[in-house]
């Protein structure tokens, strides 16, 4: 603030300074420590004027230039095709969290060179920035060899489909289940396979997962010799090659509900057997509740089956004590026991039983 005088008048002067290139050693320092300086990955971060504020040396290697001499760059001298203009990149990276995208940089030589970027939003200090993790195509593609590979070595089926609903990406599982060769896959949508969903239902599940809803649900594949796979899908959106896109992983019910009709059946065999015995047989839990009874022991009894399932064993039992029941079915084991005991019947008389 300074004192002048025009036309006569006392007036006050200020001069405005932007001191953001003062700050900016400052807030390297402070990014370097929450970073690390050491780091041996290629990475550079900017800040919200799209100046470059730390940058490893695996990223001075890549483009030719001294460490020092790219903290006076911006990310448009490094990556001129980063989206603009800034503040819309910004807002949007903030809203969504990562990106990935395809571009080229230009290395200090004059040459220039195609990079994958990834960028994420980060807060510090309560100052926002962007982390840029910029990939040759050479380490992109060994990157995504091994994600391959990985992802082939999975059980359940994976697909990778854009926003119209075609295969862009499907794993080793997806091909032997289906028996669709790969390329023929990629030619096909999601509803040249299932048999429940209409194309319609698809594209508005892509835009749920599009919503960042993640959706579980039930549904049914065609192969491609006709027959019909039930699974169970699970999907949401991921960014697949710079671009939004919907990951379905999927996951075979056929042996799963197979199990389950197992299960049915043998709870359904039993029953028969249970209540076919001309024994009274009940079922009981650690805590004495009943768990299943047959029509012969709940005739015993004077009771319905019905009544007979609302009982514990020292409803009826009378030689024992409740406690002491409770330590004979904890002591049980699956050879079984046999004892004479009286219970008490719904009239109030007792039976003798073994």
């Amino acid at each position: 603030v300074i004192d002048v005088h025009v036309e006569g008048q006392q007036c006050y002067g200020r001069l405005l300074r932007d001191l953001s290139y003062h700050d900016a050693p400052r807030r390297r320092a402070r990014f370097v420590r929450h970073v690390g300086d050491d780091t041996q990955d290629a990475v550079l971060c900017i800040d919200g004027n799209s100046r470059v504020v730390f940058v490893s040396d695996a990223v001075s290697r890549q483009l030719g230039y001294p460490r020092e001499e790219l903290l006076n760059f911006d990310i448009y001298d490094i990556y001129p095709e980063t989206p603009r203009p800034c503040e819309i990149h910004w807002r949007r990276l903030a809203g969504i969290g990562s990106l990935t995208y395809a571009t080229f940089g230009w290395r200090q030589d004059g040459t220039e060179f195609p990079v994958e970027v990834s960028v994420d939003y980060i807060e510090h200090n309560h100052e926002g920035y962007i982390l840029v993790f910029p990939h040759t195509v050479m380490e992109s593609e060994q990157a995504e060899r091994e994600h391959r590979q990985l992802v082939n070595e999975l059980r359940d089926g994976v697909f990778v489909i854009d926003s119209t609903g075609r295969f862009i990406m499907v794993n080793e599982c997806v091909v032997q289940a289906l028996g669709y060769p790969e390329h023929e896959l990629l030619s096909m949508k999601v509803h040249d396979i299932d048999i429940h969903l209409s194309a319609e239902e698809i594209r508005e599940l892509i835009r749920r997962n599009q919503r960042g809803e993640t959706l579980l649900f039930e549904t049914a594949h065609k192969t491609r010799d006709g027959s019909v796979l039930p699974v169970e899908i699970k999907s949401s959106t991921i960014f697949y090659r710079g671009e939004p896109a919907t990951l379905a992983v999927a996951r075979g019910l056929r042996e799963r509900k197979q199990a389950e009709q197992d299960l049915r059946d043998e709870i359904l065999r039993r029953r028969i057997l249970i209540n076919g015995s001309s024994d009274g047989i009940v079922v009981l839990d650690p805590q004495g509740r009943v768990r299943e009874v047959n029509r012969q022991f709940a005739h015993m009894l004077g009771y319905s089956t019905e009544e007979v399932m609302g009982l514990r064993i020292w409803d009826w039992d009378v030689t024992y004590g409740k406690e002491e029941l409770l330590t004979l079915l904890d002591a049980l084991d699956d050879k079984g026991d046999r004892c004479k005991s009286l219970f008490r019947t719904k009239d109030g008389s007792t039976i003798e039983v073994e």
